[in-house]
């Protein structure tokens, strides 16, 4: 048989392997990315040997670095807390990867985990691992199995070191997990521990009681990535018990009150799982999680795909599952946007996170006193040039910044205002101060080019007045 070392089709999957380094000893091995779409969707894992991390001790010290063709390299480390499982007898160890660290590797696609598969005698087979600090992929053929063990005709030229946990995948899916070489009468063979060996830990509840155990809720996270229509779902969130419906909900922080009272109020947006649609869900009340097109309460600016169990929203991080969809457009319909994310804030980042907030508003008054008394708004075109006119420096700051209202009511008794949004990501103009969702034109603070963009509207851009661009 010749060696074949050449990447498979699933490169994406094949790229879900890393090496893995632990300092205490110098030891190097395989491991790679997985999921179980059966037992515990939309949660990651890291698989390798449990000879290569044989307990949770040996994770502290296990570095675990991806690397592929043309894209920079990305390490994380281990938190068996948050699941861990392994066996000596299949050598096999299973580490639970936090989401967190999950979002930093989103162009690595995970292997599916066959737990019932068996690659046939002389099917073709996969096995990837790293041989010499670099990633390469063998073509093997299936000789059968040896008890809880798949046999596979290699090459002298696969690795004895540094190969041990890498997958050995069929079809397509990650069937079994690399252990090492054996020299048999016959030549060369390859040994891997099936996955379907793990069949009965399954079945009995101990592998999925051991790889989610029971862990305290999030007291903050963060949802983060949304441009555009409903960016308001952007910020920090906090749990708190709604008494009413005997479920944790999430609220979200306003800081500038959040620092004023120490504690979170709602801002007229709430996290929570719905009772009928059991998808978590981001609304202006808490409801069911169905739109009123669905027969629901409504409410709705964002909802993830349903997920029955678990009562930890950022627990999820990798399928369909992960992804949010954000009401767009005017009918408000929600449209997919893989670019949100759902992530835990640890208390330490919440601490560091208001320490910048107390810095804003203690220097609140100063950027009061340099802001210029009047500006001036103009090249909106049509139905939006009710936007163009003078505005006046308002004597309060608002979301900690200067803001200016028009001289003149422009629509009834509505005024014009401009202000730095509560997210603190945009300057905006709208008909009312507020936390910079209901707006008529907004500027990300990101953009280079200084102009306005109006919102669900096509019009040309206009200049944005330098004072903006100061702070």
């Amino acid at each position: 048989m010749q060696e074949n070392i050449v990447i498979p089709d699933s490169s994406e999957s094949c790229n879900a392997v890393c090496i893995i380094e632990i300092d205490a000893d110098g030891a190097v091995g395989t491991g790679f990315l997985g999921v179980f779409p059966a037992l515990l969707p939309a949660l990651l894992f890291l698989v390798t040997c449990h000879h290569v991390i044989p307990d949770e001790a040996a994770c502290a010290s296990a570095i675990c670095t991806f690397e592929a063709d043309a894209q920079p390299s990305a390490s994380i480390l281990l938190e068996p807390h948050l699941g861990f499982w392994t066996s000596k007898v299949l050598d096999v160890a299973v580490i639970r990867i936090a989401s967190f660290a999950a979002f930093t590797l989103p162009r690595l696609k995970p292997h599916v985990l066959d737990l019932d598969g068996e690659p046939a005698i002389g099917e073709a087979v996969w096995l990837s691992c790293f041989s010499r600090q670099k990633l390469a992929h063998f073509c093997g053929r299936s000789l059968g199995t040896n008890g809880k063990q798949l046999r596979v005709e290699v090459q002298d030229t696969l690795p004895e070191k540094g190969a041990s946990g890498g997958p050995v995948t069929a079809c397509g899916q990650a069937v079994a997990v690399h252990v090492g070489l054996f020299r048999q009468t016959s030549g060369v063979e390859a040994r891997a521990s099936l996955l379907s060996a793990l069949n009965d830990e399954a079945h009995s509840g101990t592998l999925s009681g051991a790889l989610r155990p029971k862990q305290p809720l999030p007291s903050q996270l963060t949802i983060h990535g949304r441009r555009g229509t409903n960016d308001i779902i952007n910020g920090v969130y906090q749990v708190c018990e709604d008494k009413e419906c005997g479920q944790n909900i999430w609220v979200r922080i306003s800081p500038d009150q959040y620092e004023a009272t120490m504690q979170a109020r709602p801002s007229g947006l709430i996290l929570y799982k719905g009772s009928r649609s059991q998808a978590w869900t981001v609304a202006t009340r808490l409801g069911d999680g169905l739109l009123r097109s669905e027969g629901g309460l409504g409410g709705i600016l964002a909802r993830r795909l349903k997920l029955e169990d678990g009562d930890d929203p950022t627990e999820v991080c990798v399928g369909d599952v992960a992804n949010w969809h954000v009401a767009s457009g005017a009918a408000g319909k929600l449209q997919p946007d893989p670019l949100v994310r759902l992530m835990p804030l640890a208390d330490a980042d919440f601490a560091k996170l208001r320490t910048s907030w107390r810095s804003l508003a203690a220097s609140a008054r100063t950027r009061l006193a340099n802001a210029v008394q009047e500006v001036e708004v103009t090249g909106f075109p049509g139905s939006m040039s009710l936007l163009n006119g003078k505005l006046c420096l308002l004597p309060e700051p608002w979301n900690w910044y200067p803001a200016w209202r028009s001289k003149e009511a422009k629509v009834g008794t509505d005024h014009v205002f401009l202000y730095r949004d509560a997210s603190q990501t945009k300057w905006v103009i709208g008909l009312a101060l507020g936390n910079g969702h209901e707006r008529m034109a907004h500027v990300c603070l990101a953009r280079e080019a200084a102009c306005f963009i109006l919102m669900c509207l096509k019009f040309p851009t206009s200049p944005l007045l330098s004072i903006l661009t100061r702070w």
